[in-house]
């Protein structure tokens, strides 16, 4: 099915991107910190299909959670400069807090509020809510999610989510898939987006 994703994106006239997640964590009791990383690729634009791959976007911060009774709260920071054309790159920073639980066995919700600012443009704020399917196993297991965003707008955008995760012993967990980021035309417009994520506990 990944596959089969992959292929159509790579047909499509929206653009298509390669997004590469990092993520080393440590617990501390309830609480798990991360710092994370993300690159982003841009593989293919409809003005020039001959373009060749280059990094279009960056971030990195640390991470929190706590996990409580039945909820777990998340709160972090990200730095992140982003590619807006072929000479300069613009950068903005980006803090975030929530919450996540278990709906029923195999469905989990999440919601975020998320607050951008940055010297180049005016700040705004977005929330986003989260809510994936699955369940884990030892081997590879199939998972899918729709997330979707809004604004000071209203709704900005919505990401169907495939992907196959693997428990790579106890301390490791590498995720492949594919989502549809479709955008409103002021965010952005629609893209494609393949993607890889390691996690890594390095405390447990």
């Amino acid at each position: 099915m990944l596959l089969l994703l992959a292929v159509s994106a790579t047909q499509a006239a929206d653009p298509v991107e390669a997004w590469h997640t990092v993520d080393p964590s440590a617990r501390f009791g309830s609480v798990q910190l991360t710092a994370h990383t993300q690159f982003r690729w841009r593989a293919h634009t409809p003005v020039n299909t001959g373009e060749m791959p280059r990094v279009a976007y960056f971030r990195a911060g640390p991470m929190a959670q706590i996990a409580l009774p039945g909820v777990t709260l998340h709160a972090g920071y990200w730095y992140q400069d982003a590619h807006r054309n072929s000479a300069d790159w613009e950068d903005s920073q980006r803090v975030f807090a929530g919450a996540e639980r278990d709906l029923v066995r195999g469905v989990r919700t999440r919601g975020l509020w998320e607050y951008f600012f940055a010297a180049s443009r005016p700040s705004f704020h977005r929330y986003r809510h989260l809510l994936r399917f699955g369940k884990e196993s030892d081997g590879w297991s199939p998972l899918g999610s729709c997330e979707v965003f809004f604004d000071a707008r209203g709704a900005a955008a919505l990401r169907p989510l495939a992907s196959l995760r693997h428990n790579v012993g106890t301390r490791a967990r590498v995720e492949l898939g594919y989502f549809f980021d479709w955008r409103r035309g002021d965010v952005g417009g629609p893209r494609h987006v393949l993607f890889t994520t390691l996690r890594l506990q390095l405390r447990q």
